[in-house]
């Protein structure tokens, strides 16, 4: 934006210039003059000019900024001295308006689950927390398995112990696992969203604007499970960043590598989750030292003796004969998490590789059981909705036939944890083992699609009240959603996109929503349906909901061209509609006359009551013209 348009903006957002009631006389002086210079060197009819009124009457909107900009270059108005000379005495002038009781901002404090047995990390935890300070950004790294997660929820709760945000962080702590939601732009997004913003005029520059205003601890885990990257963390501003992951990420101020545990902290973290097998301590601390220190191979060990009641000199004596007694140290390390994980891969029950067959599909999240009863229980049927069916009865949630028997055994083998009534996959490295283990059953797919399509539509159909219990299978839904995409299961990808867009859209969910109607839209092209023109028309809705009239534009046209080319009146007369509304968001208004009324005259052909309803906005535009 040129510093024409920034003092222009400044003025207007801060001083009440299209109201009645000016905050600043002085800037109110500046204001008039600098617009009479405007129209006195280009015309007061000029295009300059009047989108400059169409601001003033709409002064956050992106899009008429954008075109103001655009008028602003397109007579070199950046060359003339006087007007420079103008907009910085403007931006001078403006000052700040105190902060409305009603747009203070929320204070978030998300911190993840402790561990259960935090072991020996008394001086990793110390470092850490006086690492973490406003205006620095900190790389945890560390081997995947040494116990990095566990560490950071230790800290954020030593920082933030009850429902109060830690001193040198008044503005709360944000919380992201990428390996339950691996999409930069959407964990952004949620960030924006948590301090009760709109990720406005772009993602990026509010991001900036947080950071710059807040004081608050960002916490990112998971980097490397980014899938578009970690290049939007670390921001330079108030907030402090903790960047978790196996290696350092660029531009931190510091890094702290995690080591392997000490052999008598292995040995205390063994026996606590072998629920004290310590009669035969040589033989544990060898198990220990095969093990290579490591949190996780210690905590699936001390599972695997407890679930079977097998004795540490057993143990060792089994773990003897696999490649981690010929392995070195650090090959041990990374080793042994896998070693561990397929001895219990071959005794698993038929019912608990079942169930995991159904897990390896759903993010790495907390989900109830119930859901995966249900899929499991229900007859075998050839399509999606027919599935519904029997998948989901109305009012009931509960399976015919609940069986957790499969869950017990897996959490017995510390697979999944038990947290508030829910599973959860309690490692990453254990979700990337199941699905690299067991394959896609194309069935379960469609039966765990058509479950999602089911619910998430009945909540949406029943309000706000209820719509806000999907939250929670958010991260389950999506993850189906790319999977259908991925198996190529077309039919499934297109229906469940259809429901899942219906309640992003209700969510005010800019950057899920765009995913969802692109994997429609994919979804349609290979089905071969009319409907592709709908979800163009979905995509303009949501970038022009976003602030992003130039985005929006180029799906509505393409809405309007595959229309004509499928003579679809309907919806080339919806789709000429969007394009007027998209070129009067951008100030355009004789291109936004041109749509509306094309779209009127054969909305009113139809017989549509959108006529009148279009007839309106035309009346509109040619009120705020007067």
């Amino acid at each position: 934006m040129d510093r024409i348009v920034t003092a222009i903006v400044a003025a207007l957002a801060n001083q009440n210039l299209g109201s009645d009631t000016l905050a600043n006389p002085r800037t109110a002086a500046i204001y008039q003059t600098l617009k009479t210079t405007l129209a006195q060197k280009y015309g007061p009819q000029s295009d300059l000019v009047e989108a400059l009124q169409f601001l003033e009457k709409k002064p956050k909107s992106s899009g008429r900024r954008a075109a103001l900009h655009e008028e602003i270059a397109a007579v070199h108005a950046e060359q003339e001295s006087d007007l420079l000379t103008l907009a910085a005495d403007l931006l001078a002038s403006v000052k700040p308006r105190p902060l409305q009781a009603e747009t203070r901002y929320l204070t978030p404090l998300q911190r993840p689950p402790q561990a259960d047995y935090f072991v020996g990390r008394v001086m990793d935890l110390e470092k850490l927390i006086d690492l973490v300070q406003p205006g620095q950004t900190v790389s945890l790294t560390g081997l995947a398995g040494l116990g990095k997660s566990a560490l950071v929820a230790s800290a954020l709760w030593s920082m933030a112990p009850h429902d109060i945000p830690p001193e040198r962080f008044p503005d709360g702590i944000i919380y992201h696992n990428f390996f339950s939601q691996p999409r930069l732009d959407v964990a952004l997004e949620a960030l924006v969203k948590a301090f009760g913003q709109e990720p406005l005029p772009t993602l990026e520059q509010a991001v900036a604007r947080l950071v710059a205003e807040r004081q608050a601890l960002l916490v990112f885990d998971g980097v490397e499970a980014a899938v578009d990257g970690a290049g939007g963390l670390g921001l330079p501003g108030r907030c402090g960043w903790l960047l978790v992951g196996q290696q350092a990420a660029e531009g931190v101020t510091s890094e702290y590598t995690l080591s392997a545990l000490t052999a008598q902290d292995s040995l205390l973290l063994l026996q606590a989750w072998s629920e004290g097998r310590n009669e035969e301590p040589a033989a544990a601390l060898k198990i220990c030292e095969l093990l290579g220190g490591v949190p996780l191979s210690l905590r699936l060990a001390g599972h695997i003796m407890a679930a079977e009641k097998e004795s540490a000199a057993n143990f060792l004596t089994w773990l003897e004969t696999t490649p981690l007694a010929q392995a070195e140290l650090e090959e041990r390390a990374q080793m042994g998490v896998n070693v561990l994980l397929t001895q219990v891969f071959s005794r698993l029950s038929y019912s608990a590789r079942q169930a995991l067959s159904l897990v390896r599909l759903l993010a790495l999240a907390p989900f109830d059981q119930k859901t995966i009863n249900q899929v499991l229980l229900a007859k075998e049927s050839p399509g999606v909705f027919s599935a519904l069916k029997g998948i989901l009865k109305p009012g009931s949630l509960e399976p015919d036939e609940p069986d957790n028997s499969a869950w017990r055994e897996l959490n017995r083998y510390g697979w999944l944890w038990w947290i508030d009534r829910q599973y959860e996959i309690s490692h990453p490295l254990i979700h990337a083992f199941i699905r690299q283990h067991l394959p896609v059953e194309p069935i379960l797919l469609q039966r765990l699609a058509s479950h999602y399509m089911t619910l998430v539509s009945s909540l949406t159909s029943l309000g706000p009240q209820r719509i806000s219990e999907l939250e929670a299978a958010r991260p389950h839904f999506m993850t189906v959603l790319n999977e259908c995409l991925a198996q190529k299961n077309w039919e499934a990808a297109h229906s469940l996109a259809a429901v899942v867009e219906s309640y992003l859209d209700q969510q005010g969910s800019f950057i899920e929503r765009i995913i969802v109607n692109e994997a429609g839209l994919t979804a349609a092209w290979h089905l071969g349906r009319l409907s592709e023109g709908a979800w163009f028309n979905n995509l303009g809705d949501t970038y022009r909901t976003a602030e992003q009239p130039e985005r929006a534009i180029q799906y509505f046209t393409e809405a309007l061209e595959t229309a004509r080319k499928n003579d679809d009146a309907f919806g080339e007369a919806n789709s000429l509609g969007n394009l007027g509304l998209a070129y009067r968001d951008l100030g355009k208004i004789d291109q936004a006359k041109i749509h509306l009324q094309e779209s009127q005259a054969l909305f009113g052909r139809l017989g549509s009551p959108r006529a009148d309803l279009v007839r309106d906005w035309l009346m509109e535009l040619d009120a705020a013209g007067e």
